[in-house]
């Protein structure tokens, strides 16, 4: 996704939903790539570290020192561990944010983590995980959003290039393990009341 040297924006989630209002006037309604970078000690890095040291065999911990990236935000580490494409990025960020488990499987994926970390999935439980983010939008220009296959590549591009363990379809970076651990969860979960 670096190779793309395009603009990149980032904002804390914090900031951009401050309270229970999403300040979405921050985010464009245009196509864009983005990346959600988690804390260090967030819920998701707590299973995959866990993970990791229960099933060494299963992970090449070289390719992923090599490819999870990493960033200071402020003061605290935070690590890239999901990319998406969207069509409409500020309907999307609010879909990730707020929307229904069927329409985000970011959410959904947060919520089968919730689950195998043995906590109580509701919506503010995985919104509040969510919070702790920062979020990267990534402006395309040369009118590659107006192809959707392009995009797609884009996406199917930066997961083969990176890791992204919160990323399922098509990431062939993660372990099997890993992958049927969360899809399992996934099926279990019914949308909110």
């Amino acid at each position: 996704m670096d190779l793309l040297k395009q603009d990149h924006h980032l904002f804390a989630v914090s900031d951009l939903c401050p309270q229970k209002r999403i300040q979405t006037k921050y985010l464009p309604e245009v196509p864009y790539i983005y990346r959600w970078w988690f804390p260090a000690d967030s819920l998701p890095m707590q299973l995959l570290n866990q993970y990791i040291s229960n099933h060494p065999e299963d992970i090449d911990m070289d390719y992923v020192s090599k490819c999870l990236k990493r960033q200071i935000f402020g003061e605290k580490e935070y690590y890239a561990l999901y990319v998406g494409k969207s069509k409409n990025g500020r309907n999307r960020f609010t879909e990730h944010i707020h929307g229904p488990l069927r329409l985000s499987t970011l959410r959904k994926t947060i919520a089968a983590i919730l689950l195998l970390m043995k906590q109580e999935v509701t919506q503010v439980n995985i919104t509040n995980v969510l919070r702790e983010c920062y979020f990267e939008w990534i402006e395309l220009k040369n009118n590659y959003t107006d192809d959707s296959e392009l995009m797609d590549c884009f996406e199917m591009m930066a997961i083969a290039i990176g890791y992204y363990p919160l990323n399922m379809e098509g990431n062939n970076s993660i372990s099997e393990e890993w992958k049927k651990a969360i899809m399992d969860k996934r099926k279990e979960l019914k949308d909110y009341k």
